[in-house]
């Protein structure tokens, strides 16, 4: 049976990989108690790029040896290879437990979690690997990521430079650092970072892609669009599979008579709030050869978008559908979010014609009437975006912190946060009567000013050209600018709270309640 083994090592070795699994195959029918063979068949599979044929022989071998360290990390790489970072985190997880000595299966189980979108949990297994085996850059490029998903940023970006200066070959190092710099406002040599990682790795899409976003933080725009459109090559899902071409922002053509340009939302409901407003240019621009527009969005926004999409005060009419429906025949399509690309904007050039939404007449007097109850100036509170979001933690702020604001004279809050319960404190809560956008913004059209964190209900009180107050994160998304602007050029009427260091609600909420005393007695 030695030589059998051997001789399966040697196949394998040899990259002939079928033979060598038949070998190790047979060996475990001979030896059904014993792991080895079908601990040789898993890393076989490996070996030869099919890790999902691997899963199974890795846990057989486990069910016969369950202390089996190598057997549970290798099990841990098959499920990562195959798109399972939360199960492969348990499988390291199990092998850095059964065998502490080995930094290895510790520093991969933070790796996995990182990948399974888990940063909280990955910085414990990344720091002990980091302590047991300091100066590795691959462990310090992944806690430097954790630490900066986590809201650490002063804590990452160090460590991302030293993984940098560790391993100066690899791409993966000079792109978190380029990540890690821009959360830090150090824009310039954040370009420098991620045109470094692209030297390396030239086609590499999330690499691009973290220069767009430096690049936009920066107010860089027009630099900016055309590595965006790298986010969907796997880094912000995959690209839609439509037969006709992404539509450049020139006219369909001579020929383009009753012709379509499919608009179709991309990401959440913010950003098709915000991008939306494209969709009357994009009908204005086609409109002389006979094309028309077409705008698919989510289903909570049809009511709420109807007034954009109506052919009012010169605009071009727009085709509102269900973007769950299927879409028509058309010639050609964008994502919302292409669409600043297809216009070439820059921040001097970015449509801000404000309102470019309206609240339905009728709604917001009702809401009139009910808010007239209300003594002094009505404000709105958002306090918490979508928890799903993988930076929400650093977004969102616990409810209590906006008690402050309730005891200023003069001022009413209203909820505008849907599906929380009301926080502990004096404030007007009618959102279970909210059943889609056009009933947020009936309500927040009764009101003199909306505060809160950046969330949906931002873009849309920025649409209605209310007066809005961003409480903003230290690293806030560039569409907020991330300067230490207090103002957003794509919403006018927008002024930003931003924190100066990490974390720092409470000094965010003094400024906000100094301002809001201010303005409630003007």
């Amino acid at each position: 049976m030695k030589n059998l083994e051997q001789q399966g090592l040697a196949l394998k070795a040899a990259g002939r990989f079928e033979e060598a699994a038949r070998i190790f195959a047979h060996l475990a029918r001979q030896e059904p108690k014993s792991p080895g063979p079908l601990y040789n068949l898993g890393n076989t599979w490996l070996a030869a790029n099919r890790p999902a044929d691997a899963i199974e022989p890795f846990r057989r071998a486990i069910r016969v040896a369950p202390r089996f360290a190598y057997a549970h990390n290798n099990l841990g790489l098959a499920l990562l290879a195959t798109g399972q970072p939360a199960l492969a985190a348990a499988s390291f997880a199990r092998a850095a437990a059964l065998d502490p000595t080995r930094p290895g299966a510790r520093h991969l189980a933070g790796h996995a979690l990182l990948r399974a979108g888990n940063a909280a949990d990955a910085l414990p297994h990344l720091r002990e690997a980091n302590g047991m085996a300091p100066h590795q850059a691959a462990i310090i490029t992944d806690l430097a990521d954790a630490l900066r998903r986590t809201g650490a940023l002063l804590e990452a970006a160090p460590l991302a430079r030293e993984a940098a200066a560790l391993a100066p070959d690899r791409f993966e190092a000079w792109n978190n650092l380029a990540n890690a710099l821009r959360d830090i406002g150090a824009f310039d040599e954040a370009e420098a970072a991620s045109r470094t990682a692209l030297r390396l790795n030239p086609g590499d899409a999330e690499t691009h892609y973290n220069l767009a976003l430096t690049l936009l933080a920066a107010g860089r725009l027009e630099e900016a669009w055309p590595f965006w459109e790298y986010r969907w090559q796997g880094v912000v899902g995959a690209a839609p599979r439509f037969r006709t071409p992404p539509w450049d922002g020139r006219p369909l053509g001579a020929n383009a008579g009753g012709a379509i340009l499919y608009l179709h939302a991309e990401q959440g409901l913010g950003d098709t709030i915000q991008f939306c407003r494209y969709a009357p240019l994009a009908a204005g621009r086609l409109a002389a050869d006979g094309a028309r527009v077409v705008l698919a969005v989510q289903a909570p926004l049809l009511s709420l978008l109807a007034s954009l999409c109506s052919a009012e005060g010169g605009q071009a009419a727009v085709e509102l559908v269900d973007l769950a429906a299927a879409p028509p025949d058309f010639a050609a399509h964008a994502p919302l979010l292409s669409l600043p690309g297809a216009f070439n904007t820059g921040l001097g050039s970015i449509p801000a014609a404000i309102p470019y939404l309206h609240a339905d007449p009728g709604r917001a007097a009702r809401w009139a009437a009910r808010l007239s109850f209300l003594p002094g100036r009505k404000v709105g509170v958002v306090w918490a975006g979508n928890p799903d979001f993988p930076f929400d933690a650093a977004r969102s702020l616990p409810a209590g912190l906006l008690a402050p604001l309730a005891s200023i004279p003069g001022i009413s809050l209203v909820s505008l946060q849907v599906g929380a319960a009301a926080p502990p404190l004096p404030i007007a809560d009618w959102t279970g009567e909210l059943h889609d956008f056009a009933d947020t913004a009936a309500l927040i059209e009764g009101l003199d000013l909306v505060i809160g964190v950046d969330t949906a209900v931002i873009h849309l009180a920025g649409a209605l050209g209310k007066q809005v107050w961003l409480l903003n994160r230290f690293a806030g998304d560039w569409r907020w600018n991330a300067s230490a602007s207090q103002h957003a050029a794509w919403y006018p009427t927008l002024r930003i709270f931003r924190q100066q260091s990490p974390g720092d609600w409470p000094g965010v909420l003094a400024s906000v309640h100094a301002a809001l005393r201010h303005w409630a007695e003007v």
